[in-house]
C-alpha cells in the first residue's frame, strides 16, 4: 500500500511503513523540542524540572507524619568487568540507597487513612502526599527536585530555539 503525499511543488510516495517511521521520527523531534525548552525554562525559573501527580486522577491532600523510619536498603546490580580493573565478570556488586518510611495519616472526604509511604533517596525535604481519587488507600509522593544549574538551564534552552529553528528550516525546504 502506497501514499502518495504532495507538498507545496514537492510530491513523495511512501509505503506504510515508510511514513508509520516518518511519522515517529517526526513526534519524537517535537517532544524532543518541546521537553527540552521546557526543562530550561522551568530551571531558570526556579521551579521544580519533574512533574506533579496528573490533578486529573490525583488529588493532594495533607498528611500528618506518625513515624519517621530512615534505613539503607541494599541494591544489587551485575556491573561487568571494566578494562583494567580485577575481579569477576557479571559479579554482583550493589550500593547502599537512603530510603525513608514514614506512617502518615491523611483525610480524604471527611474518612481517614493510615498508611505506609516510602520515599528512596528522600533528602529530608518536604513531600507532598497524592491519593488516587476513586481509590484513597493508593497514594503517590512527590519530591520537587531542583538539580539543574542555571548553565544547564541555558544550555537546554538554547538547545531546544536550535532544534525548532532546523525543524523550521526543513518544513520550508520542503514547501518551497
Amino acid at each position: 500500500m502506497t501514499f502518495d503525499i504532495t507538498i507545496g511543488n514537492a510530491h513523495s510516495s511512501m509505503n506504510l511503513i515508510e511514513l508509520l517511521l516518518a511519522v515517529l521520527l517526526i513526534g519524537g523531534f517535537v517532544s524532543l523540542i518541546i521537553l527540552s525548552i521546557r526543562r530550561g525554562v522551568l530551571t531558570l525559573l526556579k521551579k521544580p524540572v519533574n512533574a506533579r501527580p496528573c490533578a486529573l486522577f490525583w488529588t493532594k491532600v495533607d498528611a500528618k507524619v506518625l513515624d519517621n523510619a530512615e534505613g539503607e536498603v541494599w541494591h544489587e546490580f551485575l556491573l561487568n568487568d571494566i578494562k583494567g580493573r580485577s575481579g569477576i565478570p557479571n559479579q554482583p556488586r550493589g550500593q547502599m540507597r537512603k530510603v525513608s518510611n514514614f506512617k502518615v495519616e491523611y483525610t480524604y472526604q471527611d474518612k481517614q487513612y493510615q498508611k505506609f509511604v516510602y520515599i528512596k533517596d528522600f533528602s529530608g525535604d518536604a513531600f507532598e502526599l497524592y491519593c488516587l481519587r476513586w481509590n484513597p488507600e493508593r497514594t503517590k509522593t512527590y519530591v520537587p527536585t531542583y538539580e539543574w544549574s542555571k548553565g544547564a538551564g541555558i544550555s537546554m534552552l538554547f538547545f531546544g530555539i536550535l532544534m525548532l529553528l532546523i525543524g523550521v528550516i526543513v518544513i520550508c525546504g520542503m514547501v518551497s
